[in-house]
C-alpha cells in the first residue's frame, strides 16, 4: 500500500540506478583459463584476469562472472546503458562538463546522502564514506553516477521551472509550520477497514486512552504500512508535506484536535485506503519567512532540477534497447525488478 507521494526526486534521481559497475564482457581475445580451484601460481596469475586467492586456489574473475551477472548484472548493464544514452544527448547537443561541474554535483549529491543541514565537512566526509559503504556505492559507480549527473543537469537546464512564491510559501509551512501527530491504519479492503475505524470511534467513546490502545493494537494487527511496527505511528505531518499523499494530509489537517484524538474518514489512496488518528499537533517553529527565503529557494531550485532531470533519464531509458547475449547476465535481465 502507497501511503507517500511520490513528488519528492531529489534523493531518489540523484541515487537512482544503484548498481555496481562491472566490467563489460569485449570481443578482445581472452588468455589462457586456468585450472579452477588449482594452486595458485605468479606464471598462471599473468595468464588470466585475478579476482582472488582462497586458501591459496586462484580465484578468476571468469569463474566470478556468472555470479556477479545473475546477483547485480541487470541494473548494472541498465546503468552503462543509461550512461551511453546520456553521453549521446550531450554530444548531439554540443555539452561537455568541466571539473567544477563535477565537484559542485558532488556536494549535492553528498548533501543528499547525509542531509542539507550538515555543514562540518569532516564530519560530513565520514557520513557520507559509512553511507556508500552500507549502500554498495563503491568508486567506480559513484564517479559514473556524479558524470551522468552532472551532464544531465547541464542537458535540462533550460528546462527546468523556477519555483513560484506560492511553492515558497507552502515549503515554508511544511518546514517549520506547525505539525500534527498521527497513527495510520493503511489496507486494501475498504470495507474491512471501515469496520476498524468503527471499532475504534466506540472504544473513543468510552475513554481516549482506550481508543487510542485499540487504533495501536489494529495498526499492529492488520495495517500494511511500515508504520505498523511503531502501531501505526508516523513521523509528524506537515500541511503541505508532500512525502504523504494530498488527500492523507487533508484528512489529518480537518481532523479534531483537542482533548479526544481526532479520527479521519476512510481516505483512498493511490493504492488503498487509510484511516488516521490524530493524537495532537506540535505548534509553528515560529521561524520569519525572510530569515530562510534564500535557504528554501536554493532546496525548491534543487527538487525543480531533479524533476526535470527524472524526466530526461525516463525518456533516455525508454528509448534505449539492451539485449543481452550472455546467459547470465541475460538471465538477470529477463528477470530484473521493474
Amino acid at each position: 500500500m502507497r501511503l507517500h507521494s511520490c513528488k519528492n526526486f531529489a534523493v531518489t534521481i540523484l541515487l537512482s540506478m544503484a548498481a555496481i559497475a562491472m566490467p563489460m564482457s569485449g570481443c578482445a581475445p581472452k588468455a589462457p583459463k586456468p585450472a579452477t580451484g588449482t594452486p595458485f601460481t605468479p606464471q598462471q596469475g599473468r595468464q588470466s584476469s585475478r579476482a582472488a586467492i582462497i586458501d591459496g586456489r586462484l580465484v578468476t574473475t571468469e569463474d566470478l562472472w556468472p555470479l556477479l551477472a545473475e546477483r547485480a548484472g541487470a541494473a548494472a548493464l541498465e546503468s552503462f546503458a543509461l550512461d551511453r544514452a546520456v553521453d549521446r544527448e550531450a554530444a548531439r547537443l554540443g555539452i561537455t562538463i568541466t571539473d567544477e561541474d563535477l565537484r559542485a554535483e558532488r556536494e549535492i549529491v553528498e548533501r543528499a546522502l547525509v542531509g542539507v543541514g550538515l555543514t562540518d565537512r569532516s564530519q560530513r566526509g565520514r557520513i557520507v564514506t559509512e553511507v556508500r559503504a552500507r549502500r554498495g556505492l563503491g568508486p567506480a559507480w559513484f564517479e559514473s553516477m556524479l558524470r551522468r549527473n552532472a551532464l544531465a543537469r547541464k542537458i535540462t537546464v533550460t528546462s527546468v521551472v523556477p519555483p513560484s512564491e506560492t511553492d515558497l510559501l507552502r515549503a515554508h509551512e511544511t518546514l517549520y509550520g506547525p505539525r500534527r501527530n498521527v497513527r495510520v491504519i493503511v489496507m486494501a479492503n475498504e470495507r474491512e477497514l471501515a469496520r476498524h475505524r468503527a471499532e475504534v470511534a466506540r472504544a473513543l467513546q468510552t475513554s481516549p486512552e482506550i481508543g487510542l490502545a485499540r487504533f495501536i493494537v489494529l495498526a499492529a494487527d492488520h495495517s500494511q504500512d511500515a508504520s505498523r511496527a511503531r502501531g501505526g505511528l508516523l513521523d509528524p505531518v506537515g500541511r503541505f508535506d508532500d512525502q504523504y499523499a494530498d488527500a492523507f494530509r487533508q484528512s489529518v489537517f480537518e481532523a479534531e484536535v483537542g482533548g479526544v484524538p481526532g479520527l479521519t474518514p476512510v481516505v483512498a489512496l493511490d493504492e488503498g485506503f487509510a484511516v488516521a488518528l490524530v493524537m495532537g499537533e506540535q505548534p509553528a517553529d515560529g521561524v520569519p519567512l525572510e530569515s530562510v527565503r534564500l535557504e528554501i529557494m536554493q532546496r525548491l531550485n534543487l527538487d525543480a532540477q531533479q524533476r526535470a532531470i527524472a524526466a530526461l533519464l525516463e525518456r533516455l531509458r525508454t528509448s534505449t534497447r539492451i539485449e543481452p547475449f550472455d546467459p547470465a547476465l541475460e538471465w538477470a535481465w529477463a528477470n530484473r525488478a521493474r
